[in-house]
């Protein structure tokens, strides 16, 4: 028989550990502290004779403080340079002489600097609303609720985000996470703030592992990558050794190793949103984990994917498919799409006006990776690459599906 026990740890109703334990009644109603029967088809999916039981366990530590990774808040300040950059950082494909022409008139400039502001703007909210689509109508509504919200936040003006962020922080992203996994899984365990240490995420692992329970990994951390494993190409700052970062520090590879003795475990699959998360795939693939997937350097996509990957994968979808899924509409919203403004401008050779169309997408790529190296970049002054940094990498059987199916 599955068990419908839920292990929340958030900011309310935490017990002296940290954690907030408690069963809910299958057919309704308020949680229940008593055992409850369950109806004889687990939420694994499995089929009702069969015993495995399913769990995952999520992790969701932003660490604001740190300044080596990539934070939720920094995406918002290359949004900012982006939303207000001038003429000369543009980079438009414009003809020779509608740019000679535009440069002459302060009116025109300023014409067009606010059509590419305005265009912009229209281009954000084009990608959302095709995330906020391909998520489907069976999401939870915290995803909704997050897609919907940030085209204001990218437009707040000084303070970009910050609204936004104060809104949808870490105990949104650990709540949000936790109602898509609770219909799929017959445990899950969510673990942020003070509870997002290492040493409870280990004993949680190792207490599932010894249960028999077949388990999934959602890693919301930041990670970091030693100068040895990162391509100079990309240009991010490296750390001087790999890590993940839980609440108590950095963690490296021998300390993941270290969980269960070494042993493998009953892991199904792992995703991590951290940095660098790649060059830890080998780790979870030699504790027992049939597949996992990191992001090749820097992970520049950590607002959307998250939400996004647990929609795809609860949804039934397999681990590269979701991690794939979450990685494009990030990439989208980061980077823009093909999007054209017109304009008309009169011809000094022809005397004749003309309309001109003005792509804004691919400038908006090359304002974004400048405007990420003044924090991120190990040389300040060249452009980084977050595409081919955040570009997600499975180690394994990227076919498996959630634990259960």
């Amino acid at each position: 028989m599955a068990f419908g026990l839920l292990v929340w740890v958030g900011s309310m109703g935490l017990t002296n550990d940290g954690i907030w334990a408690a069963e809910k009644n299958p057919g309704g109603g308020d949680l229940n502290e008593t055992e409850e029967m369950r109806t004889s088809q687990p939420r694994s999916g499995a089929a009702g004779n069969d015993p495995t039981r399913t769990a995952i366990v999520i992790v969701v530590e932003n660490n604001e403080s740190q300044t080596y990774s990539f934070k939720k808040s920094d995406v918002f300040d290359p949004m900012k340079d982006v939303l207000h950059a001038d003429f000369g950082d543009m980079d438009l494909d414009l003809p020779k002489w509608a740019e000679k022409v535009i440069k002459k008139s302060g009116k025109r400039l300023d014409k067009l600097v606010k059509a590419v502001h305005k265009g912009r703007a229209k281009m954000v909210n084009k990608v959302i609303g095709k995330v906020d689509k391909a998520v489907g109508n069976e999401s939870a509504s915290c995803v909704k609720e997050m897609l919907e919200a940030i085209p204001q936040g990218v437009a707040l003006g000084p303070q970009p985000g910050n609204v936004f962020l104060n809104r949808f922080g870490e105990e949104f992203y650990a709540d949000c996470l936790r109602q898509m996994a609770e219909p799929k899984y017959d445990k899950v365990v969510v673990l942020t703030d003070k509870t997002a240490a290492f040493d409870n995420f280990k004993a949680n692992l190792e207490e599932l592992n010894s249960q028999g329970y077949l388990i999934d990994v959602l890693l919301d951390i930041h990670g970091c990558g030693s100068p040895e494993n990162s391509d100079i190409r990309l240009n991010n700052a490296p750390c001087d050794k790999d890590a993940l970062l839980f609440a108590d520090g950095k963690k490296a590879h021998s300390d993941i190793l270290g969980i269960n003795g070494g042993k493998p475990m009953n892991l199904n699959a792992v995703y991590m949103v951290s940095c660098w998360g790649e060059v830890f795939n080998k780790d979870w693939r030699k504790l027992g984990a049939k597949a996992s997937n990191g992001s090749a350097e820097l992970n520049y996509y950590v607002l959307i994917s998250p939400l996004v990957f647990m929609d795809g994968w609860t949804s039934g979808m397999s681990l590269d498919k979701a991690a794939k899924q979450a990685y494009k509409h990030e990439k989208a919203f980061m980077n823009g799409k093909k999007y054209k403004i017109k304009m008309k401008l009169r011809n000094p050779v022809t005397g004749q006006k003309e309309k001109i169309k003005i792509g804004i997408g691919a400038t908006w790529r090359k304002l974004i990776d400048r405007s990420l190296a003044k924090t991120h970049g190990k040389d300040k002054t060249k452009r980084v690459n977050n595409v081919k940094s955040s570009a997600r990498a499975t180690e394994g059987d990227g076919t498996v599906r959630r634990a259960g199916l």
